[in-house]
This record gives C-alpha cells, sequence and structure tokens, in this order.
C-alpha cells in the first residue's frame, strides 16, 4: 500500500509538440473535456503560448499535467520562433526545473508529403529533446479520418521508414490517434508510468549556454540566417523596380513599391532582433540532468562557442557626398516651365538617394549573415 500511495502522488508532466494544426489541443481537450481550451479547425494556431491542464487518468489515479506548446511554424504574427522556444525553455527551467515523463509529438497523416514548416519542428523538436530522451518520445499521427486505409498506410510506412527513423531508432515509438477519447487514454497509458528526466536543451542551458547556443537555438538561427538571405534578395529587387518605377514617373507604382520596402524593412529588422534576443538570451538553470548524458564538447574559456556581431541597429545614413550630375540629364525631354526642371531635379535625387540607402542596407544585411 505504501509503494501504491507513493506511485499515486507523484508529479506526471507530459507535453505536447508539432506543428501548428496537428491537434495539440484537441487531444487535451478530449482528455481533460475543458472547455476552455482553445481549438483551431483550421492551420491557424489558437495557441502563443505554453498552457497547462490537469488530467486524472482513473485506472492509475495519477494526476497529469498536460503541457500545450505552439508550434515553430505558428501563423500568428505577434509571436515567433525565437518567443516560441524561449517560453518552452523557460515553463522547463522555471521553479527550480520541471522533469518530463513523456512528449508527444503529433503529425498529420493527411499531409501529401512533410513541407518545410513540418520538417523544422522536427528538427528543433529533436535538438530540444536530445537522443537520450527519444524513449520517452511518441510519435503520434492524427487526422486519420481524412485519408483512406491504404493511402494512410502507405504514409505511415514512409513516415517510420524516412522522416521518423532516426528517432525511433533512438527509442521513440509510432503510435496513431483516431480521435477517439479511448485512442488518447491508450496513447498517454504508454507515458505516464515512464521514469521522468531532463531535455537536452534544460541540460544545455544549466551549463550557462545562452538560448542561441543550444542546440534547439542553433536550428532557429539556421533558419533566421536563411530567412535574412531571402529578405536580402527582395530586398535587391524591390529597389530595382522602384528605380524602374521612378524613371516611368509612375507615382502610384512608385507609392505602392515604397510600402513595401517598409513592410520588408520591418521584417528583416524583426530576423535581426530575434537572432540578437538568442545570442543573448539566458534562461534559469533547472533540475540536474536526469538522464545519461553524453560528454558535450568543449568550450572556449568564456564558456560560450564565440563571439557574436552583435551590430548596432538597421537605420541607414545616406553618405554627405554630392552625385555625379554628368551621368545624370538634368534636363527633361519636353520640359515647358521652371517648375517642372525643378519637380525632375527632385525626382533625379530621391532615385539616387533611394538606391544609395537600398544598397547599403542590403550589404550591411548580409555582413551581419
Amino acid at each position: 500500500m505504501q509503494n501504491s500511495r507513493t506511485i499515486h502522488s507523484r508529479e506526471v508532466f507530459v507535453a505536447l509538440m508539432g506543428p501548428t494544426g496537428t491537434g495539440k489541443s484537441t487531444f487535451i481537450n478530449l482528455l481533460t473535456n475543458n472547455d476552455n481550451i482553445r481549438v483551431g479547425h483550421d492551420l491557424d494556431s489558437q495557441t502563443t503560448d505554453v498552457g497547462t491542464s490537469v488530467w486524472l487518468d482513473k485506472t492509475t489515479g495519477l494526476s497529469v499535467t498536460l503541457i500545450d506548446t505552439p508550434g515553430f511554424d505558428d501563423s500568428r504574427s505577434d509571436i515567433t520562433d525565437t518567443d516560441i522556444l524561449q517560453r518552452i525553455a523557460t515553463y522547463l527551467q522555471e521553479n527550480g526545473g520541471r522533469m518530463l515523463n513523456g512528449i508527444i509529438y503529433l503529425h498529420r497523416i493527411s499531409d501529401p508529403r512533410v513541407g518545410g514548416a513540418a520538417k523544422k519542428n522536427l528538427r528543433v523538436f529533436r535538438e530540444l529533446c536530445g537522443d537520450e530522451m527519444l524513449g520517452n518520445v511518441r510519435l503520434v499521427t492524427t487526422n486519420w479520418s481524412s485519408v483512406g486505409e491504404k493511402e494512410g498506410n502507405s504514409r505511415e510506412a514512409e513516415l517510420a521508414n524516412r522522416i521518423f527513423k532516426p528517432l525511433i531508432d533512438a527509442g521513440a515509438k509510432m503510435l496513431r490517434h483516431d480521435k477517439g477519447l479511448v485512442s488518447a487514454q491508450s496513447i498517454m497509458s504508454t507515458l505516464i508510468q515512464q521514469i521522468p528526466g531532463t531535455l537536452k536543451i534544460q541540460t544545455e542551458l544549466n551549463s550557462g549556454r545562452a538560448l542561441g547556443d543550444t542546440s534547439a537555438g542553433a536550428v532557429i538561427i539556421e533558419e533566421i540566417k536563411a530567412l535574412q538571405k531571402k529578405h536580402a534578395g527582395e530586398m535587391e529587387d524591390l529597389m530595382k523596380e522602384m528605380q524602374e518605377a521612378a524613371m516611368d514617373n509612375d507615382k502610384d507604382l512608385r507609392a505602392d513599391l515604397a510600402k513595401d520596402r517598409q513592410q520588408l524593412e520591418q521584417l528583416m529588422e524583426r530576423a535581426e532582433e530575434n537572432q540578437r534576443r538568442l545570442a543573448t538570451a539566458y534562461v534559469p538553470q533547472g533540475p540536474p540532468p536526469q538522464t545519461p548524458q553524453r560528454v558535450p564538447r568543449q568550450s572556449d574559456e568564456n564558456g560560450h562557442a564565440g563571439n557574436r556581431h552583435m551590430g548596432t541597429g538597421n537605420s541607414v545614413t545616406a553618405p554627405n557626398r554630392t552625385p555625379d550630375t554628368r551621368t545624370v540629364p538634368l534636363q527633361p525631354a519636353n520640359a515647358e516651365s521652371d517648375t517642372e526642371y525643378a519637380n525632375f531635379v527632385d525626382m533625379i535625387g530621391d532615385i539616387f538617394w533611394d538606391t544609395v540607402a537600398g544598397v547599403v542596407y542590403v550589404v550591411k544585411s548580409s555582413l551581419r549573415m
């Protein structure tokens, strides 16, 4: 009886992770019958923060805390992958740290292929957990009612033999969820008696690493750099369009392109800010490792991977020099008045400085990548 009471009174934590729209909140709502949990019915996420609900397993008497996390492809404009990683890390580390009995990673079997967002989520997930915790992981496929049996079986086999294979080989188990309560309870029954452990990111944070120096943080930074490179190319193309619109004296198009440029600059600034935050964010230390840990790679004498270029902002000031007017026609072909001439000169000046600012901006962004 003493052992039974000890088991029934212990804390059990199970986290749910995966891309947006895979059914994390729906799974929790099914178990807890909690109508306050916001459930999305499309690919737009209803979860922007780490949330918890309590489920009582009547078979064992265990009280289980279910942890709902946002996907790293979150569709909301007010939350970034940096925000999500920091919120998950903070939850795991706060109050002295939390150990998890299990982690459920959900994936839609109805997706005809594993897209970029799903691949990114899985990469971050594996680095977040670490191979030592994969024995406590369940790879759960959802949305089976949207595919036929033959098609579903084929996709399941492909997932098991390709994208999920490294995780399965390291101890993770692949299960189906058919949206029913019995199915959800069966999945949970494989986890709630598992020995709790700490995730790889907790071990890395406990060693004093910044969030961006963790393995999961490195994946996010890699994604940010790819995004910065994409934005730099878009800015270069946009500047060419602005020059052409200016030469054609198309004021409406110039105004539209100016708005596009402003939005793109904001996205570039946001990416740079997220990279800077990752490089400097530290999360409070949590519990000591509770699973066998591999010997960490040696860091430098400062305990970090190396210095990072922080930058000083994104504002661009045009150089204080006069353009070479010999290369620009100062008189329009059919100027009929001094006013028209002055307007034309102003337009040419705008083209020049817009071009200079854009080139400097692109070069500066490229150097920071």
